[in-house]
């Protein structure tokens, strides 16, 4: 019987994505910390082995300088993005009234368009829709804000969760530098754990190449948004479009959150050339997203492109927001395990002959 299973492609397809499922939902959410650890290991020290044939430096000496290049980064990005949204949001307080009145010159400007060619009041249309609005305010400044104060604690909780997270992380490389050759010797010498590792070593070539895609989607889309602002006279457009380049790495928020409130402000100004070209430049910029990603993905792991497209679908539906990447990274598990074990039970005919 157990035979029988092992050499049946479905039936070990099935009993692998339960598995895979099962680490993906449960397993890995108690061990993240060493799980991106270990990759970050396995990841790098092939890389610093190669250093250390020309440079004569310690490898926990590489990762350190590896680990505080990231963190000066994410400083220098996150103090960026900081700065750049304090200023946005003083812009909008100080202007409040003139952004009141050009608000309200554009209703007027377009209940006035709806009245001459459509017939309908204008004065009434107006007042409804600026009631609305004020409701809104209203309703933002007695429920939103006072709900936003109440929740900094957990903010608070959220961001010292973060910190023990990237503690533990870092924790755990270095303790993982220091006992990698000896780890590595361990798995060698086990025939049975080769078929893990190599699925590791597949995990880590899909991470480096998302990670690429990433870089590649993220340097063409914020040419082509600062490119297309600064042609079509967007005040800081080369500004705007780097940071709609960079959105567009976050899911579910991308260069929506850039382009379409700079759109509005454009219209609201009553430059409507502009307004038209940040609206067209959001399409844009998600076809090439979509276009790119899969390719990029799919062509260099071995895995269609249409694949790693439904595995992202699949992957939100079955792990929230954090399927966007557990999905492709289980479809990546799934079929290198599956080879790996049609490989091995290969090499055991080969052998039995």
């Amino acid at each position: 019987m157990i035979e029988k299973i092992k050499e049946n492609r479905w039936m070990i397809l099935l009993l692998l994505t339960g598995a895979v499922y099962f680490f993906l939902k449960y397993i890995s959410p108690l061990i993240a910390p060493v799980l991106v650890a270990a990759l970050m290991v396995f990841a790098c020290i092939p890389f610093f082995d190669r250093i250390r044939k020309k440079i004569r430096f310690p490898r926990m000496l590489l990762m350190s300088f590896f680990l505080f290049t990231i963190i000066l980064f994410l400083g220098i990005l996150l103090w960026f993005l900081v700065t750049k949204c304090t200023d946005c949001i003083m812009n909008v307080m100080q202007n409040l009234e003139t952004i009141e009145s050009k608000f309200s010159l554009f209703v007027k400007n377009c209940c006035d368009g709806m009245e001459t060619r459509f017939g309908i009041n204008a004065d009434r249309m107006e007042t409804a829709i600026i009631e609305r609005v004020n409701i809104f305010i209203q309703d933002f400044q007695m429920n939103i804000l006072p709900g936003v104060v109440n929740e900094s604690l957990s903010y608070a909780k959220y961001v010292v969760s973060i910190g023990a997270f990237l503690a533990v992380t870092a924790i755990s490389v270095f303790l993982l530098v220091k006992d990698y050759d000896r780890i590595m010797g361990s798995i060698k010498k086990r025939e049975n754990s080769l078929w893990i590792l190599e699925i590791v070593e597949q995990v880590i070539y899909y991470i480096a190449t998302f990670v690429k895609a990433q870089l590649v989607i993220l340097l063409c889309i914020s040419l082509v948004c600062a490119a297309a602002l600064t042609l079509a006279g967007v005040e800081n457009g080369v500004v705007y479009g780097l940071l709609a380049g960079f959105l567009d790495m976050l899911p579910f928020i991308g260069t929506g959150i850039i382009l379409i409130p700079l759109g509005i402000w454009q219209l609201l100004n009553g430059w409507y050339v502009q307004t038209v070209v940040c609206f067209i430049l959001y399409g844009v910029c998600v076809i090439m997203r979509e276009f790119l990603e899969p390719k990029l993905i799919g062509k260099k792991v071995g895995i269609y492109p249409i694949a790693i497209l439904l595995s992202v679908y699949a992957g939100v539906k079955l792990f929230g927001l954090g399927g966007i990447l557990k999905g492709p990274l289980g479809l990546v598990m799934i079929y290198q395990g599956l080879n790996g074990w049609e490989e091995r039970i290969r090499r055991q005919k080969e052998t039995s002959q």
